[in-house]
C-alpha cells in the first residue's frame, strides 16, 4: 500500500466530493463551523499486528475553520511537518514554515469546471458531507451520538467514493482501500460527518478520522479567517487559467519557475 502521507490527510475528504442525490439527512443548517481531529492511516491495515504492539500507521493532526459559502481555513500536523491552507473565493494560499514561504494561486475561470480545484476548499468537511448525500451507493445503517451530536451512521461504497483521487491513494492489491467500504457518522440537522471509517476489501479498518472538537455555527468572522505568517515571509504568486486544457501541467511548471526566482532574489538565511 503506497501512500503519500501528507496528501493522504487532504484526499481523504476531497475523495467524497462526487455522486448524485441518494440519502437524505434532513435539513441543512451549518454556515460555519470549527473543528479539530485527527486522521490514522494505518499502512497494511489486512496484515496482522506483531502480539502486543499496535499497527503501524501515520497520525495526522487536521484544524478547521469553515464560513460558508467559500472560505476555509486549514492547518495539518504530520510528524511535525506543518501546513496551513488558507481559500477566500478563487484564491487560496498555503504556507509551509519549512520552506517558508507562501504559494498563491488565483484560479481564472473557475466557473467553467465541474469541481472546485482549490484544496482547501473540498476538504472542508462540507464538501465531505455532501458527499456522502450524493453517493448513489451511499444509505444509513444505524443511529448514534457523537460529540453530542445525534448522527445517522452512512455506509457507502469506498469505489465510488474515490474514483476521482487518481494517483493520491495507489493501494494496490490485495487490501484495497477501494474495493472496501466507507461509514460516516453524519451529524443530523448540519450535514457533515464527525467521524469516518474506510475499510479493506478484507473489512480491516484502513483509515479513520475523528474529530475532537466541532462547533457548529459559533458566529465565525470572515477576518477571522487569515493566514498568520512571520514578518517578511516570502510570496510567489501564480495564475491559474481552468479554460486551457492543460492547466494543471502548466501550473507545475509556473511554480516552479516563480519559486526559483524567489529563492534566488531573497535566499533564506
Amino acid at each position: 500500500m503506497r501512500l503519500s502521507p501528507l496528501s493522504i490527510s487532504l484526499a481523504l475528504f476531497a475523495m467524497l466530493a462526487v455522486g448524485r442525490p441518494a440519502v437524505g439527512t434532513g435539513p441543512i443548517d451549518c454556515t460555519d463551523y470549527r473543528g479539530k481531529g485527527r486522521i490514522r492511516v494505518l499502512l497494511q491495515p489486512d496484515l496482522p499486528a506483531k502480539a502486543g504492539a499496535p499497527k503501524d500507521g501515520l497520525d495526522i493532526r487536521l484544524e478547521q475553520v469553515f464560513l460558508r459559502p467559500d472560505r476555509m481555513l486549514l492547518s495539518v500536523d504530520w510528524s511535525g511537518l506543518q501546513q496551513r491552507m488558507l481559500a477566500q473565493g478563487s484564491t487560496e494560499q498555503i504556507y509551509q514554515p519549512s520552506m517558508g514561504m507562501v504559494i498563491e494561486r488565483r484560479y481564472l475561470h473557475l466557473d467553467q469546471v465541474e469541481e472546485n480545484p482549490i484544496t482547501a476548499i473540498e476538504t472542508s468537511l462540507v464538501w465531505l458531507g455532501r458527499g456522502l448525500r450524493e453517493a448513489k451507493s451511499a444509505h444509513v445503517v444505524g443511529k448514534e451520538k457523537v460529540l453530542d451530536y445525534d448522527c445517522n451512521i452512512t455506509e457507502a461504497d469506498s469505489k465510488e467514493l474515490i474514483e476521482k483521487l487518481g494517483g493520491l491513494v495507489d493501494t494496490g492489491k490485495g487490501g484495497s482501500l477501494r474495493d472496501g467500504k466507507t461509514k460516516a457518522w453524519v451529524a443530523s440537522g448540519y450535514g457533515v460527518p464527525a467521524k469516518l471509517e474506510m475499510y479493506t476489501a478484507a473489512g480491516n479498518l484502513g483509515m479513520n478520522l475523528t474529530m475532537d472538537e466541532l462547533r457548529f455555527n459559533t458566529g465565525v468572522k470572515p477576518e477571522e479567517l487569515r493566514l498568520d505568517v512571520p514578518a517578511g515571509t516570502k510570496k510567489v504568486s501564480i495564475d491559474v487559467d481552468l479554460a486551457e486544457k492543460d492547466w494543471q501541467q502548466k501550473m507545475g511548471q509556473n511554480l516552479r519557475k516563480a519559486m526559483a526566482a524567489a529563492s534566488v532574489a531573497h535566499p533564506r538565511s
